[in-house]
């Protein structure tokens, strides 16, 4: 694959993250517990590395680092190193590719994915979905035991959750127009998934945990200051 191509690529599926919806579980769903409220709390800093495999590559090194209001991620190609970076935070969002001398502002609210999915870019939700917490504002969903939702921009986000601790085992994100996303959630350490596999339209991913701790103050990057790529 070329290797703008692969960046382009690469760059949607690390952003397909950021929201989630999709098709039916056959699991049976289980009534919530009472502790269901702990979910909905924003997660505290934290570091973490991933294996992510995508696009036909596997395995690929990918970095994330968050603190309340910002969010870095850096996604490596090796032996070559860091392929693609992005940053958001109060400002919006930003990427590099490698090689570049120049930064690729991403959208405040949507992201264009191929096959003509459109997505809300959340970064603070994608933060709160990695660490295995839910948004606030999340209720259980009458009729559907096991179910919580919660309103997201123009759609909703449905969670399902079980087991002890009370952990999400699938998120979805509906929204009128939207194609859709599904993610899968197991291999769990206490409430942060050690798996992640999602789909939106015709693209899949998986992040795979290798390693997560308490995060230390996330720093904005250089390139941040540099021109904006194109006319």
């Amino acid at each position: 694959m070329p290797r703008a191509s692969w960046l382009r690529c690469v760059s949607s599926a690390a952003l397909l993250l950021l929201s989630a919806t999709g098709c039916r579980t056959v699991a049976v769903d289980e009534p919530l517990s009472p502790e269901w409220e702990e979910l909905a709390r924003q997660p505290a800093a934290f570091a973490a590395l991933y294996r992510l495999t995508c696009c036909g590559q596997r395995d690929l090194p990918m970095v994330v680092r968050f603190e309340p209001g910002r969010l870095a991620v850096a996604v490596s190609m090796p032996p070559a190193g860091v392929a693609w970076e992005a940053w958001f935070d109060a400002d919006g969002g930003a990427a590099h590719n490698r090689g570049d001398r120049c930064v690729s502002p991403l959208p405040s609210d949507r992201l264009q994915l191929p096959g003509g999915v459109s997505l809300p870019v959340d970064a603070s939700l994608w933060a709160t979905l990695l660490a295995g917490r839910l948004p606030l504002g999340v209720v259980p969903l009458q009729g559907r035991p096991g179910w919580l939702v919660g309103r997201l921009g123009e759609g909703q986000l449905l969670a399902r959750c079980a087991g002890q601790p009370l952990r999400c085992l699938e998120i979805r994100l509906e929204e009128e127009g939207s194609a859709g996303v599904v993610m899968r959630l197991d291999r769990h350490h206490g409430r942060v998934p050690g798996r992640i596999r999602a789909k939106a339209g015709s693209q899949w991913l998986t992040l795979e945990l290798a390693e997560w701790q308490p995060g230390p103050a996330v720093v904005a990057p250089d390139w941040l200051s540099w021109p904006r790529c194109g006319p």
